[in-house]
């Protein structure tokens, strides 16, 4: 099941995308919807420049999840895919007390992280830290870089959730409806092999899809606590 098929976007006016890179999540949402009202922010200049070209009447700007230009209650949904991990920890309840702010009450939320699952080791993004010198023998520089220039934390450790710490970021302002524990190693080696690819920004050609298809078959299995990611369907609490 796709990502845009967890959301009710039936009676949604406003989408907003939490990290939303070069815009491809909110590509396929308009696709789906043409008249939604579509929003993301994002750190990385450079991807929002390249989503802005594709998504002229996209509301997007380059900033963090903690502050956010956006009024209270302005979206019915939002999305948050792969991008708290990318947070410092001390700034993740601050994020997702931002995202409640610009969801109506009652508003989804869909929230996919890395989980401690068994293969969590496995993180390609997490080779800089646990192999330094190979990484910076090899990549110099990678993508995770970009957009970090005005950021005083840089890149941190790619965190992987246990679900208690889940629920503590999310206790008071989400009530979780569902959960999906996806992808085991396909998921984490296909996003290793591509490593190549991003480096030399390269994004078509059939083995990169390829890779593609190979991780989201997996993360479309349901692994359960072995699983190496997680997506939380959460629902705004109405007050």
């Amino acid at each position: 099941m796709s990502l845009a098929q967890w959301l009710d976007l039936n009676s949604a006016q406003a989408v907003l995308d939490v990290g939303c890179n070069v815009g491809q999540l909110l590509q396929g949402l308009s696709q789906i919807k043409p008249d939604l009202h579509l929003a993301g922010v994002e750190v990385n200049g450079e991807a929002v420049s390249a989503a802005r070209r594709t998504l002229p009447s996209a509301s997007l700007h380059v900033c963090g999840a903690e502050a956010m230009p956006f009024g209270d209650a302005e979206f019915d949904c939002v999305t948050c895919v792969e991008v708290l991990e990318h947070i410092p920890a001390e700034l993740r309840r601050p994020a997702l007390r931002e995202i409640y702010r610009v969801l109506k009450p009652g508003g989804q939320l869909l929230l996919q992280v890395p989980h401690a699952g068994t293969f969590a080791w496995l993180d390609p993004g997490n080779a800089r830290f646990r192999f330094p010198k190979l990484y910076s023998r090899l990549l110099r520089r990678g993508h995770r870089d970009d957009g970090m220039e005005q950021r005083t934390e840089g890149v941190v450790w790619h965190h992987h959730f246990e679900m208690k710490e889940l629920d503590a970021l999310t206790a008071g302002l989400f009530t979780t409806e569902r959960v999906h524990h996806g992808g085991l190693f396909f998921f984490p080696l296909s996003d290793l092999a591509r490593w190549p690819f991003y480096k030399l920004r390269v994004y078509e050609g059939r083995v990169f899809h390829a890779l593609g298809r190979l991780a989201a078959w997996d993360l479309a299995r349901d692994y359960g606590q072995r699983s190496y990611d997680v997506r939380l369907l959460l629902r705004k609490d109405s007050k």
